[in-house]
């Protein structure tokens, strides 16, 4: 990630990070390698700050669009519960709005979104766009249910970014054995967690021991509050690594420095770093993920017979949608292994 118009420095061994135009100072005095700097300014909370110091915020009039904004975030109940790395790429997009938060929020059309995503698309990128018209969706829809507006307009608006439908895909068993072999623990431990249990990262990172117990991985997804409870047998390899590696924090996964990760996505930014060092040096196809493991989970079950309730239990989903999304790939190849064995042909 390269963030613009920051004034980095280092004096006296420690690293001082502001802003350019204002001088407004985010770090102060940060002891580590400049590697070091970087994974914490991409901590949400860095992120978050960033936002809020570029982001110009005179007090907005009742019935602008800034205006909306602030009551959004300082009094509904939806944005308190939002994970913080949300907030910040919504904070991003609000900043990104600039001059138009002063707009007649009852002026705005869906046209007037349109427009908007189409100059973020242009000056950004299409996917940023989309998160832009996300952000500005939930503002909305919190004010139509309190009668602060009367219609949401960014409802009907078509998103631009197209989703990869193959991303997060699944792990060959090579694929699984060299990069298991070659993970240090701080990445090896989550990577496991999500290939022999099938959480997501959100739920992987502040997983606790006393969640391991009785040969079982309980916990409580944060996407939809589904309880998990997940069955470790002793012969498998998650158990075998977590019953041996150092219990240094209450959490399970910690850090190189045997901390606890603050967030999620610093967890899933370092796994993805080694996953990417591996495709460069060649060890491994690209497209490897961390939850790509969950997918890979998945279509282990699948393979060995299990249906869509199944596997929409197993990974802690309210519908059997994901699932069937995860495992397509393992139902086509079904279809035409069983298409082939008409023909006598069989796998071997």
């Amino acid at each position: 990630m390269r963030l613009k118009g920051l004034n980095i420095r280092r004096s006296a061994g420690r690293w001082y990070v502001s802003v350019r135009s204002t001088g407004k100072s985010l770090i102060k005095g940060f002891d580590g390698t400049r590697e070091d700097l970087t994974r914490a300014m991409e901590e949400p909370e860095f992120m978050l700050a960033l936002a809020a110091a570029r982001m110009h915020r005179p007090a907005f009039g009742d019935g602008t669009l800034g205006g909306l904004i602030e009551w959004c975030k300082s009094d509904t109940v939806r944005w308190a519960r939002l994970r913080d790395a949300t907030k910040a790429d919504y904070e991003k997009s609000f900043a990104w709005i600039g001059a138009d938060l002063h707009y007649a929020v009852d002026a705005i059309t869906g046209a007037d979104i349109a427009n908007l995503r189409n100059r973020a698309a242009k000056a950004k990128w299409p996917r940023f766009a989309d998160k832009l018209v996300g952000a500005l969706s939930m503002v909305f829809s919190e004010a139509v249910e309190v009668g602060k507006v009367k219609i949401n307009p960014c409802i009907g608006i078509k998103r631009l970014h197209a989703a990869d439908p193959n991303k997060n895909r699944e792990w060959t068993a090579e694929e699984q054995k060299v990069v298991f072999e070659a993970a240090p623990r701080h990445i090896l431990t989550p990577m496991l967690i999500a290939r022999h249990a099938g959480p997501r990262g959100s739920d992987i990172q502040p997983l606790k021991w006393s969640a391991y117990a009785g040969r079982r991985l309980a916990f409580t997804a944060a996407k939809n509050s589904e309880s998990v409870n997940i069955p470790v047998p002793a012969s498998e390899p998650l158990a075998q690594h977590l019953d041996t590696i150092e219990r240094t924090s209450i959490f399970i996964c910690t850090t190189r420095n045997d901390k606890p990760w603050k967030r999620e996505t610093t967890l899933q930014g370092a796994v993805s770093r080694f996953l990417r060092k591996m495709e460069r040096e060649g060890k491994v196809a690209p497209g490897l993920t961390l939850h790509g493991l969950r997918v890979t989970f998945a279509a282990e079950w699948k393979r060995l017979g299990a249906d869509d309730s199944t596997i929409a239990e197993l990974l802690g989903d309210k519908s059997t949608s994901m699932g069937k999304h995860y495992t397509r790939h393992v139902s086509r190849q079904d279809i035409v292994d069983r298409a082939f064995a008409l023909k006598g042909f069989v796998q071997k």
